[in-house]
Parts: C-alpha cells; structure tokens; sequence
C-alpha cells in the first residue's frame, strides 16, 4: 500500500453543505482544498441548474449556503481579502443574495456579529445561530460607540484569557470558553437583530417547524459551570415569547427534529 504524502493531503478537495432549493430544481455546495503556501484552505460555490455544475465564486473565507426561496440563494463570506479582514477585526458577517433567475449576485449586507444564518420564519425574518460570550451582545444590542469599545477592549485582551467558567476549551485559535450557543432572528429588512433567549442560556439542539412558526428548542441557564440536562422550550414567531414545555432538566437533550407531525427528541436520561 502505497504511504500518503504531505503533498497527496494537498490535492483533496473537500465537500460540503450540499443543499437545494425547496422545489430541488437547483442545488449548491463548498469545495475546500488546502493551501499550503497560505496555510489555508481555498473555498469555492459550486452551482447546479438541474443540467451542468459550474464553479460560481471563489471565497476567502469559509462560504455559508442557505436557499430562502426557489430563486435566491444567500451566500455568507468574504469575497475579497479586504472583505475577510474587515470580518475577522470588526466581528461582522457579510451576506450576499444571489438571484438564480437573472444570474446576479447583489453587493453584501452587513451583520454586526459573526452568525449564520439557518432558515426564514414565517414573519419573512431570518433565523440565525451564533456563539457569544453575555457582553458579547453588545456588539448588537448597543450603539456604535459602545460597540467600538468592546471591539478595542477585546483587541487590547487578546493575549489575556480570563477563566472563569467550565468547561473551557481551546480550538487551536483562541479559547471559547463562556461562549454560549443561542439563537436570533434578524429582519431580512432593516436587518435588526433580537435574540430569542437571554445572554446566559445555552441552546443543546433546536428545530423549526414545518410551517416555519414554531421554533423548538432545549438548553438551560448557564451561569458557572455549564450543566449537562437541559429542558424543552417553544418559541412562538408571531407573538416572540419563549415557552417551557418542562419544568425539569433531567435529560442530556442531542437532537430535535419533528416527523409525522409531531416532535421526536433525542436524549439520555442520565441513568
């Protein structure tokens, strides 16, 4: 059997976030493949019409697919170097609309947070997940001015890492410890953002109905050490209020998703 070399490693080409739209009449996915004189990895869109694939775009940054419909596909991601270093320095994301029909991709809209976004409510609003520290809404939440000051706080503290939840965990890059996952919705129109859950709790798993007004989720309060139950929680899109389903946080929740109608839970008791 012939050994795998370094440079064989350097000619795989990966794939992924294979989707389509919803009447599957066109599909879209990622390439990466590693970059050694960068030390990266380059990222391209592939599109496909039904008859032939093309390479769309290359992208400096990891690209983010999700069809909101059967002729716009978003796109997150930079295109440009300046682009990804505008959304490493400033903690934004940029969001493109490519429109299938007329074959035109719109200039980028901008989200003041790292997020990415998973579907359309049934208000036309985004559903979005991303992980923040509790000041990290902040960088939402507040004005500019307070915005730039968390930015030039955290640039001053990048060599410093305060421990002071469990568990913590180093991703090769920095540590992400006091990071929760949550989840918001932005207005696809003045693109505001509101989270559906308070700053502390960690979302385990959530799932969207089918008719896109409900969206299910567990998690818990996460204040110091990070438990490891987590209860069930419904969040109505009309009326923006979040509501257990129960009252007690006995079962380690991993997956939610709904079949036939009703929601299947995976889960351990703990026992």
């Amino acid at each position: 059997m012939k050994p795998i070399l370094d440079s064989d490693l350097l000619t795989f080409t990966s794939l992924s976030q294979l989707m389509t739209n919803p009447s599957r009449t066109h599909a879209a996915f990622v390439s990466a493949q590693a970059n050694l004189k960068r030390n990266d990895y380059d990222h391209a869109v592939y599109l496909y019409d039904g008859k032939t694939v093309r390479r769309f775009k290359t992208f400096k940054t990891t690209p983010s697919l999700r069809y909101l419909d059967d002729e716009t596909l978003l796109i997150g991601g930079a295109l440009s170097a300046a682009q990804a270093t505008a959304m490493k320095k400033q903690k934004i994301s940029l969001w493109h609309r490519y429109h299938i029909a007329q074959d035109t991709l719109d200039e980028p809209f901008t989200l003041p947070l790292p997020l990415t976004i998973e579907g359309v409510l049934s208000d036309g609003s985004y559903l979005a997940s991303t992980s923040l520290t509790p000041i990290q809404h902040q960088l939402y939440q507040g004005d500019e001015t307070q915005r730039q000051a968390l930015l030039k706080e955290a640039q001053a503290n990048a060599f410093v890492e305060a421990i002071t939840t469990l568990p913590y965990q180093f991703n090769g890059r920095d540590f992400i410890t006091d990071q929760r996952s949550t989840l918001v919705r932005v207005d696809s129109t003045t693109l505001a953002i509101e989270a559906l859950v308070e700053p502390t709790f960690h979302v385990d798993a959530w799932t969207l109905s089918q008719d896109k007004k409900t969206v299910t989720l567990a998690g818990a309060v996460w204040e110091n050490v990070k438990p490891n139950t987590a209860s069930l929680y419904t969040y109505d899109v009309s009326t923006r209020t979040l509501t257990p389903l129960t009252h007690t946080a006995d079962h380690n929740i991993q997956a939610l998703f709904e079949l036939e109608g009703s929601l299947r839970v995976m889960a351990r008791d703990m026992q």
